[in-house]
């Protein structure tokens, strides 16, 4: 579980509040005026409220038609034809949306009408940047979403127009206006974090582009109904980092850490952007963190009359990539530029195009990244102090430094060659399959924090997920062990090979461990791009659910509903996987929720549920009385106030009292009770809750998801629910199938080890038996892979260890079957089976478990 973003949507607010001796400064604080210039408050008591008089709205300009876009400096409205195309179905842009460009660059800035996101709702928002190519916007970013506030207020956009377009040689400006008002998805907290109240104050965001600049300025300006009494902060907070690397001047690609004059978010590809401090200033950091990064202005004093705050300046690079960027930059006051040219070839002397290639200068100063063309050359602009050239290439150890010639020819080590093909032992058919190698040294290449050039994990110098189960890879000469797997499903390939500049061909057959009709395994918890806090493409994330043998995956990304079936289809996954579409509903103040079957509509986050301002039943209610009458998961109920349910709750499962009665739900169905974890990791927290309801009566049916936010890290399918639909065939399950099975616990959770139960008239989990008497017979079937960890069998009847079996039966397949008798209660019973194993099977550190959803028993 990865919420960095949530908190620190909370923690920024709070931070800018200031401690006590802020809010008891008085007369001496300073303010800006209108054009930045810094007044002293001389003449009134700082402490003493002042009321304005009431705000007029601020004046708004013309709102054109499309405009033609490659001519010169422009400011107009977009037609459908110029849109930037759309590559990982992120952006955000739309017919209508308005343009600030010039013949290199444009930035899209959202219509009033345009719906944001839960955290801000409104339209007038920078949703896009890009190049300008024939009468239209190209090589699109992919662009995240940014919060500009005064305190904990944002303009509420009531109209977006061009207040110049630019075409008699002035600058370019687009105006948002409107009146302020509160972040509500920040929860009642964040009210007694932040005194300014802001409500009826009068709002604009004006975005300028000037003849001759790459660079965007940004102001805020503010008429306030009354004088703020405190002085507060604006606040930039960029939502970027996961879908573009930040880099910084004083670390690089690394950890951020003090002020900086710009922020930039790069794709080695697409057009890259900088948030930059306005010219001679600098950036003030608060957070960097789970994708965002936080910045802060110096305290203001709101004065009566117009507020103007030059909050920063969005710099725009020419072309895809860093060096680009870096140039716009230099041309707005930047640190000067030279062209560096050269190429990459192998000591064979052939050209290498699968690198990046890293500028550094003294001390160790990391300057810039670059990929090269397809001969291996580049010519780029690099920061004149850089002194040395490095070359990263994956899997092989870094080379370098070369220093810095007129001509640059950087030379790497020749490559050999590892083709992999896997097909499926039974049918021969080529499917899905996760590829992992590792030095059998067990050393991984790696480069420096500044770099950015993140590894494997796990010990692998290669990890890749190939749809039709066929790989080359090139490695430099060593000796390697191979991996070859589909999740704990299947039975796994390992072998190590020695290279030395040859070629090795694996054909690789991998046999399904055994077989379970009508049962189809669904992970029902992942997020990618579509999450900010996710550095996963979708295309990957899904290419990785089905080499992991995942065959349902609802797509829940934060607060956005997403599909996944038009990309499985798009991909040709459409035999392996069946995907649903849904999302995470992450309320600051009482937990996350997934919730699916969902329909994209207009509105916010594409029609997401609103919970801003409601209780957990309230917005639970909402949910359920949606058209498509959705199933809702309480998720990782016990992550902290923040992020889990009970916790906010106040559940106790020993008593079974509920401590924050306003925040108890008696509906809920379904929660996440393993969330890429075992059974042993949640015994004294989530699995205590699960035991607790059941036992009060409550029929809480348990999944187990993972919560893959990065597949390196944490693998889909880990844990997993395996459910009874009747269909062995993805591409059959519907919707209200789904459900029913979900809802009605018709289910165990797989993490590498199949508990199947059959109880008295073939009665499965969910099942109820009806006149079992005072022992009911069990059947339990344990089946795991070879190298799955399996030693023991645990049986729960109403949350007591009734007894624990020791099991030593290593191979693959069956690995324990046997008749248990399950004593029943005179008011009835349930029973849970858990089988679990201590060796982690994967490159991740997972434990085997697998466990079942219970059986009730009436005498």
């Amino acid at each position: 579980m990865r919420f960095a973003w949530l908190a620190t949507i909370s923690f920024f607010l709070l931070l800018a509040c200031g401690d006590d001796d802020d809010a008891l400064d008085t007369g001496s604080d300073v303010g800006r005026d209108a054009v930045g210039d810094v007044a002293t408050d001389a003449d009134a008591d700082a402490s003493t409220p002042v009321e304005c008089d009431p705000p007029a709205a601020f004046e708004g300009g013309a709102a054109p038609e499309p405009v033609a876009l490659g001519d010169g400096l422009v400011a107009g409205r977009l037609s459908a034809a110029q849109l930037p195309t759309d590559v990982l179905g992120l952006g955000e842009w739309r017919e209508g949306d308005f343009v600030l460009a010039n013949e290199e660059v444009g930035a899209i800035i959202s219509q009033a009408d345009h719906p944001g996101q839960t955290y801000d709702p409104y339209g007038g928002r920078l949703v896009g940047v890009a190049g300008v190519g024939s009468d239209a916007l190209v090589d699109a970013g992919p662009f995240g979403f940014n919060v500009l506030s005064a305190g904990r207020f944002l303009v509420a956009t009531r109209s977006v127009t061009v207040l110049s377009d630019g075409s008699e040689g002035t600058d370019a400006v687009i105006r948002v206006e409107g009146p302020l008002a509160a972040l509500t998805a920040l929860g009642e907290v964040v009210e007694t974090l932040s005194s300014t109240d802001f409500t009826g104050a009068e709002g604009a965001l004006d975005y300028r582009l000037a003849p001759g600049s790459n660079a965007i300025d940004v102001t805020l300006s503010v008429r306030p109904l009354r004088r703020v009494v405190r002085p507060e902060r604006s606040l930039q907070v960029f939502f970027q980092a996961n879908r573009m690397p930040a880099w910084r001047p004083s670390s690089g690609f690394g950890e951020a850490a003090g002020s900086t004059p710009l922020v930039a978010f790069t794709d080695d590809r697409a057009t890259s952007y900088a948030w930059a401090a306005p010219e001679g200033e600098t950036l003030s950091y608060l957070l960097s963190t789970g994708g965002a990064d936080v910045f802060s202005s110096e305290r203001t004093r709101f004065e009566c009359g117009e507020n103007v705050l030059l909050l920063g300046r969005i710099v725009i690079g020419a072309d895809g990539g860093m060096p680009s960027l870096m140039q716009s930059h230099e041309g707005t006051g930047g640190d000067a530029t030279t062209t560096l040219s050269g190429r990459v070839v192998d000591t064979a002397g052939d050209a290498v195009t699968d690198v990046r290639v890293h500028a550094v200068g003294p001390d160790d100063a990391h300057f810039s990244r670059f990929v090269v063309d397809d001969t291996g050359a580049f010519s780029v602009p690099v920061d004149t102090r850089a002194t040395q050239l490095f070359v990263w290439r994956a899997g092989f150890p870094l080379a370098g430094p070369f220093p810095i010639a007129e001509e640059n020819v950087l030379e790497v080590p020749v490559a050999s060659t590892l083709r992999i093909h896997a097909t499926e032992g039974l049918t021969g058919d080529a499917m899905p399959v996760k590829v992992e190698v590792f030095r059998t040294d067990g050393e991984t290449p790696s480069a420096p924090e500044a770099f950015g050039e993140a590894s494997p994990g796990g010990g692998r110098v290669h990890f890749e997920n190939p749809i039709d189960g066929t790989l080359t890879l090139e490695v430099p000469a060593g000796e390697y062990r191979v991996r070859v797997g589909r999740g704990p499903t299947y039975e796994r390939f390992e072998q190590v090979v020695t290279l030395d500049g040859d070629e090795i061909v694996l054909d690789v057959v991998l046999d399904e461990v055994f077989p379970n009709p009508g049962v189809l395994c669904g992970d029902f918890h992942l997020h990618s791009h579509g999450s900010v806090d996710s550095p996963d493409r979708a295309d990957d994330k899904l290419r990785s659910i089905a080499a992991n043998g995942v065959q349902i995956a609802i797509r829940t990304e934060h607060e956005y509903i997403r599909e996944y079936q038009p990309l499985i289809d798009d991909l040709g996954l459409g035999a392996h996987v069946r995907g649903f579409t849904g999302l995470e509903l992450s309320t600051v103040a009482y937990g996350h929720f997934n919730t699916f079957p969902l329909r994209i509509t207009d509105g916010p986050g594409n029609g997401a549920p609103l919970w801003p301002g409601k209780l957990p039943t309230e917005l639970f209610d909402s949910v359920r009385d949606r058209p498509e009458a959705p199933t809702l998961i309480i998720n990782h109920p016990r992550s902290g106030t923040l992020q889990g349910y009970f916790d906010a709750a106040e559940y106790d499962p020993v008593t079974g009292a509920v401590g924050r009665l306003e925040l108890w739900d008696e509906e809920f169905q379904v929660v996440e009770v393993f969330n890429d974890s075992d059974f042993e990791g949640n015994r004294d927290a989530s699995v205590a809750d699960w035991f607790s309801l059941l036992n009060q009566g409550r029929r809480i049916a348990a999944t187990g998801s993972s919560d893959s936010h990065r597949i390196t890290s944490a693998p889909p399918g880990y844990p997993r629910t395996c459910l009874a639909l009747g269909t062995d065939d993805p591409r059959e399950v519907t919707g209200p199938q789904l459900q029913a099975a979900i809802e009605g616990g018709a289910s165990v959770v797989y993490g590498g080890i199949d508990v199947r139960v059959t109880g008295p008239g073939d009665t499965a989990p969910g099942d109820t038996v009806m006149g079992a008497g005072s022992v009911a017979m069990f059947n339990v079937r344990l089946i795991a892979a070879d190298y799955v960890d399996l030693n023991r069998l645990e049986v729960i009847v109403d949350g007591v260890t009734a007894q624990t079996i020791a099991i030593d039966s290593p191979g693959a397949g069956v690995r324990y079957d046997e008749d248990i008798p399950i004593d029943v209660a005179p008011e009835g019973s349930w029973v849970v089976f858990h089988a679990a194993g201590d060796a982690p099977f994967d490159a991740n550190g997972s434990r085997p478990f697998g466990v079942s959803n219970p059986v009730f028993l009436e005498r």
